[in-house]
């Protein structure tokens, strides 16, 4: 009884942008009080490897039009249709992106590496481009199949550092699931 719930105006997106829809919605409150909404999309021949966003100025019950999430100068990446996550760090009080940003289309899914953090230009909203930092990366001896995805990460209210958790599934090129589990700790400035 402590709630007065409220579905909000829905969003959507054409099947010819994003093949599956939007899914997997990460959100975050941005400075100045509003929400950013991230999603994952599918590749279409239109749009291979995009991250799409909305923001709301009312709590959540009113999205603008999804659009392309870009980098702060306008440029484009691909990122696989892959989990991501948003974290404000508590001592930089800066946003941060954590996901999959891969050089060229992929297909589908994949490939889900490398995993990259990225700083968000919250007035935009965007990634900003200069601040891109690679977590790790798919090695000569990892299987092209590698997946650095389905993480999860927090702060660590003690020291600070960023803490990210991942299985790097696909790792052994003989076992894709017999893969070993991962921590990364990140230090912000």
């Amino acid at each position: 009884g402590d709630y007065d719930w409220r579905p909000g105006r829905r969003v959507e997106i054409p099947p010819h942008v994003s093949s599956r829809g939007l899914m997997e919605p990460f959100v975050a409150e941005l400075e100045d009080g509003r929400l950013l909404i991230i999603w994952r999309g599918s590749n279409t021949a239109k749009t291979p490897g995009r991250k799409w966003f909305s923001v709301s100025a009312d709590g959540g019950q009113t999205l603008t039009k999804p659009a392309e999430l870009k980098y702060d100068d306008g440029s484009r990446f691909y990122s696989p249709s892959s989990i991501h996550r948003m974290l404000r760090h508590s001592v930089t009080g800066k946003l941060y992106w954590v996901g999959n940003i891969c050089p060229k289309p992929p297909s589908g899914n994949s490939p889900r590496y490398p995993l990259i953090i990225a700083e968000i230009d919250e007035a935009v909203p965007a990634l900003k481009r200069k601040t891109v930092t690679r977590i790790d990366e798919r090695g000569d001896e990892d299987s092209p199949r590698l997946q650095l995805s389905n993480f999860s990460c927090f702060e660590d209210r003690q020291t600070h550092v960023l803490e990210v958790y991942l299985t790097r599934l696909g790792e052994d090129p003989d076992d894709f699931w017999g893969a070993s589990a991962y921590k990364y700790t990140l230090t912000l400035k």
